[in-house]
């Protein structure tokens, strides 16, 4: 077949295929098809089976002339015809020349200068002296000779530290006592006995976690921004900050971060270390369907469980006087505190005013009075002074938090919250430490440092993250064994306040809560919380049905769906990831715990504007004292 044969069998292919394609007096530009919905007039109703057979036709051809060609096939080379090797496809490589073979790619320069230096020049071999056997070599010599030229494999790593374990080819070798060994390997010790776990002391037990400790801070750097006085009451004094004679502690403390898996052991070089642990007060036993946050307390709130320590439990420790962190005894370890404390002295009479603010929003003030010959003498504990006032959790199905309240909150906390949250989404820059609980925290601040510019008369601070805490509590839901369920196995939670509505700047905090995206596969679900979860609502789907509470206090509707909320639309975060925005169907949530708070201002909620070192008569504030509210 001649080249003119081909081209003209190549013309008639081409031909056939346009003839294939229908004309149109339109030209051949695709329109989707657009069905209408309800009553339509002539000309808008469905097109007919051969129009979008048409258009299939015509989208199909205008996709055809983008296709890429098929990539050329690489043939058989001639060498492996000669080794007998069968080609693939004989008829095509018979009659289609040989491709050039592709010449390598040269080797690859080194920079001048790198690398060991060239070996010296060879003689040529006409030029070498001949090998004369030597009358003394043996075959068997010149073998091991030869074997000594040939590279042979680097010699086993020998440790530059001698271990004290016996090593585990001294079990295979015969039982010999510790002279002979020495005499075999005098640069080797006698391996000492090995001392079981159980049998270390509390001294190597400090060690040994210390030097675990500098092992993973060596590796896993992580930054904790605000470490709460928990954490710094249980640090060495090496530390610590120094002392001040007013010192002021961080108000606000993010959720701790775990830097290591070790349990906390007492420093042997403080005073409490051999004392027992100090005295705190039973919790209560959880009541049915109670949600796992705020922890349990042994009173109606935590602030007033604190004042019956402060107040009637004996100190076993002058606890008050370390002015590096003079966190009480029964508040170390809670994460859902805010904590500040000032110190002074006049003469020899020292004093101590704290206050706390819980994540139940309650608070307790208390004011410490002891002489400094009482701390030489060691018996500070039991000559200090205490009094103690606290401001009990406000009450949301009360009076005062109407409908009108709730939403005068959002529109002045809510949209600014949101805002924060959707910039952040979109600049795609993880927000503070790049946790969950910092879009929310960091939001809250923004929103407190704008207020500061409005002038003290007119700002009204919003109540900042206090551990799982981001304003007054909207709605709880359980979807755990412990949570209630209707006649139709829905999910039933609590709504709480005169506002039947979630809003764009409320607060989700779910905890360990499976659950699906909204247009998820079937089948497919997420697990929020390990254990906890922060995220910001920026968007809400109608609900199904509001709430059922009545016009006048309480504003309680203790049997609403979960379901019944709908869908809503968040923004999170996670560690290593920038906020990203999603929608879950909280009807499909199957497990877990799920508040909603509602961003409201510290004045509203906790009846002051500012956690302050400071007695809370002396600011105006109203507190209580322990009996007064019949608690």
């Amino acid at each position: 077949m001649n080249f003119a044969e081909l081209r003209r069998r190549a013309e008639e292919a081409a031909n056939s295929a346009r003839n294939a394609v229908p004309s149109s007096s339109k030209g051949s530009r695709y329109e989707p098809v657009r069905p209408t919905l309800g009553p339509a007039k002539s000309a808008e109703r469905y097109p007919s089976q051969a129009e979008r057979t048409r258009q299939s036709t015509v989208l199909n051809w205008e996709q055809s002339k983008h296709v890429a060609p098929a990539p050329p096939r690489r043939l058989p080379s001639a060498s492996s015809h000669a080794q007998g090797g069968a080609p693939a496809e004989t008829a095509v490589a018979a009659s289609t020349p040989a491709l050039p073979a592709r010449a390598p790619p040269p080797p690859a320069r080194k920079p001048a200068g790198l690398g060991p230096p060239a070996p010296p020049p060879r003689k040529p071999s006409h030029l070498a002296a001949p090998r004369t056997p030597s009358p003394l070599a043996s075959p068997a010599l010149e073998h091991e000779a030869d074997a000594l030229q040939r590279p042979t494999p680097a010699p086993p790593y020998r440790y530059a530290v001698e271990h004290d374990l016996p090593s585990p080819a001294s079990s295979v070798l015969p039982r010999e006592n510790a002279s002979q060994r020495n005499s075999l390997d005098p640069t080797r010790s006698a391996a000492p006995a090995f001392k079981r776990f159980s049998e270390y002391t509390d001294q190597d037990k400090n060690d040994l976690f210390a030097v675990l400790d500098s092992f993973f801070d060596s590796r896993f750097d992580v930054v904790v921004v605000g470490k709460p006085a928990s954490e710094e009451a249980l640090e060495p004094p090496s530390r610590r900050q120094q002392a001040h004679s007013a010192p002021y502690l961080p108000p606000a403390s993010p959720p701790p971060v775990a830097r290591s898996t070790r349990p906390r052991l007492a420093d042997p070089s403080s005073s409490s270390a051999s004392t027992p642990q100090p005295y705190a007060p039973t919790p209560k036993p959880r009541e049915l369907h109670a949600p796992s946050y705020p922890p349990p307390s042994s009173h109606s709130s935590a602030a007033l469980s604190l004042l019956h320590y402060l107040l009637h439990a004996p100190f076993s420790t002058a606890w008050f006087a370390d002015l590096s962190s003079p966190l009480p005894p029964s508040l170390v370890g809670r994460s859902d505190v805010r904590f500040t404390a000032s110190f002074s002295q006049r003469g020899t009479h020292k004093a101590l005013v704290g206050c706390a603010l819980f994540g139940d929003a309650s608070t307790a003030w208390w004011r410490l009075s002891w002489d400094a010959a009482s701390e030489q003498r060691g018996t500070a504990h039991v000559d200090v002074a205490r009094q103690a006032r606290y401001r009990p959790a406000p009450d949301l199905a009360g009076q005062e938090w109407t409908a009108e309240r709730l939403y005068a909150a959002s529109e002045r906390y809510g949209v600014r919250v949101a805002r924060f949250a959707e910039e952040a989404r979109e600049r795609g820059v993880p927000v503070a430490r790049g946790e969950c609980w910092d879009v929310a925290s960091e939001a809250l601040k923004a929103v407190e440092a704008d207020e500061a510019t409005r002038g003290p008369r007119a700002a009204r601070r919003p109540l900042v993250s206090v551990g799982r805490t981001h304003g007054a509590l909207l709605y709880y839901a359980n979807a755990g064994a412990e949570g209630k369920r209707d006649a139709d196995g829905r999910v039933v939670g609590t709504w709480k306040g005169g506002d039947v509505y979630v809003r764009p700047g409320d607060v989700v905090e779910w905890r360990q809560v499976r659950i699906s995206e909204v247009g998820a596969r079937q089948g497919a679900y997420m697990m929020l919380g390990d254990p906890d979860h922060t995220a910001v609502v920026t968007s809400v789907s109608p609900p199904h049905a509001t709430p059922s509470i009545a016009s006048s206090a309480p504003y309680v509707d203790a049997a609403y769906p979960l379901a019944s909320l709908n869908a809503i639309t968040v923004v999170e975060q996670s560690l290593g990831y920038a906020p990203t925005s999603r929608t879950y169907d909280l009807g499909s949530m199957s497990a877990g715990e799920l508040w909603i708070y509602r961003p409201c201002g510290m004045q509203e909620l906790c009846g002051y504007e500012e956690v302050s070192p400071q007695w809370p008569e002396e600011q105006g504030v109203q507190c209580w004292s322990i009996g007064e509210l019949g608690d």
